[in-house]
């Protein structure tokens, strides 16, 4: 599983919530895993990170697999500023 995301005005952005779960039309929905991840001041000043990131879950704190994420920051047109982020799931399990 891949997803890229361009947030922008994110200058003051330095950690942000990660959500995964089942959307389900005709139940609940479920969270299977979650994070909260910090960005580092380097990426502000023009560093490209890519990096793994534990995520929690049912299992406990830390042990629901991990997320690779790669973070870029640029000013675009019109002095707007743009974060991109991209990832993939290394894996995750799921207790049912």
């Amino acid at each position: 599983m891949a997803f890229s995301a361009c947030v922008a005005g994110v200058k003051q952005l330095n950690h942000f919530v990660i959500l995964i779960g089942f959307q389900r039309a005709f139940s609940m929905d479920e969270r299977i895993a979650w994070g909260l991840i910090a960005i580092k001041e380097s990426v502000f000043e023009g560093e490209t990170l890519e990096d793994w990131y534990s995520l929690s879950g049912k299992q406990g704190e830390d042990k629901e697999g991990m997320i690779n994420l790669v973070f870029a920051y640029r000013v675009g047109k019109a002095s707007a500023l743009f974060m991109m982020l991209t990832s993939s799931i290394e894996s995750f399990k799921v207790n049912r």
